[in-house]
C-alpha cells in the first residue's frame, strides 16, 4: 500500500514525526502518529468524558482518587512501624508481587489496554525501529581503559576536595542516621556538597542500618 493510500486510511491521526524533515509520510511515521492517538484514547482514556478538563472536575476527581490510594499505602506502611518494619514483615515484597500479577492479568484480559502490547498487534502493524544517527559508539580502547580512567578521576577528586570537610559531613551523617526522629536527606546533601563519594555515603549508612537479606531482618 502506498503512502497516499495509507493517508486516506488514517485521516484522523496527527502528522508523522518525519514530515517536518521533508521525508514524506512514511509508513513508520504514520504508525507512530496513529499509536500516539491510540495511547491518548485507550491508555490515557481522554475520550471517556465529553470534556475532561471542563471545570477540572474530572482531573480533580482522578487526583483525589490517586491521593486516597496513596495515603492508604502510607497508612499501611506506618502500621508496621515504618518502611523497615514493612520490609521485615514482607509487606513490601508482597505488594510488589501483587501489583505485578494484577497488571499482568489486566493486560491478558484486556481490562488494561497498552497499545502495541495487547492491542493493535495485527500483522499489518509495523514494528518501528527509529535510527539514532547521532548515537555515540564507544571503541574498544575506551571500553578497555574505562576502569583506569574512572580510578584516575576518583583520585583527582580526592586530591582536590577538603579531607577535613569530608570527614566532618560524614560524622554528621552518621549522627543523624542514628537518630530515629531525624531526616538524613539534609545531611546527605551536605556530604555531596563536600564531594563525598556515593560509596563513602553508603558505607556510613550501611554501618548504621546494616543490610537487608531476603527472608531475614536487617543485619550488620
Amino acid at each position: 500500500m502506498d503512502a497516499s493510500a495509507l493517508r486516506r486510511r488514517r485521516p484522523n491521526c496527527e502528522p508523522p514525526f518525519d514530515e517536518a524533515l521533508g521525508l514524506g509520510w512514511s509508513r513508520e511515521g504514520m504508525q507512530l502518529a496513529e499509536d500516539a492517538a491510540r495511547i491518548l484514547q485507550y491508555e490515557a482514556k481522554i475520550t471517556e468524558v465529553r470534556d475532561p478538563l471542563a471545570g477540572s472536575y474530572y482531573v480533580e476527581a482522578l487526583t483525589n482518587e490517586a491521593e486516597a490510594e496513596a495515603w492508604k499505602v502510607v497508612e499501611e506502611v506506618e502500621s508496621y512501624g515504618g518502611s523497615v518494619g514493612a520490609i521485615e514483615a514482607g509487606y513490601m515484597q508482597e505488594a510488589v508481587s501483587r501489583s505485578a500479577v494484577e497488571r499482568t492479568m489486566a493486560l491478558q484480559t484486556g481490562e488494561r489496554v497498552v497499545v502495541g502490547v495487547n492491542a493493535f498487534t495485527t500483522s499489518d502493524e509495523i514494528d518501528v525501529q527509529v535510527v539514532r544517527t547521532a548515537q555515540r559508539v564507544y571503541g574498544q580502547d575506551q571500553l578497555r581503559t574505562a576502569e583506569s580512567r574512572q580510578r584516575e578521576k576518583l583520585a583527582d577528586l580526592r586530591r582536590r576536595r577538603s579531607g577535613a570537610e569530608v570527614a566532618r559531613t560524614l560524622r554528621v551523617l552518621e549522627s543523624v542516621a542514628r537518630d530515629d526522629s531525624a531526616n538524613v536527606m539534609e545531611a546527605v546533601v551536605d556530604c555531596v556538597r563536600a564531594l563525598c563519594t556515593v560509596g563513602e555515603i553508603c558505607s556510613v549508612l550501611r554501618e548504621v542500618f546494616g543490610e537487608y537479606r531476603e527472608g531475614r531482618v536487617f543485619v550488620e
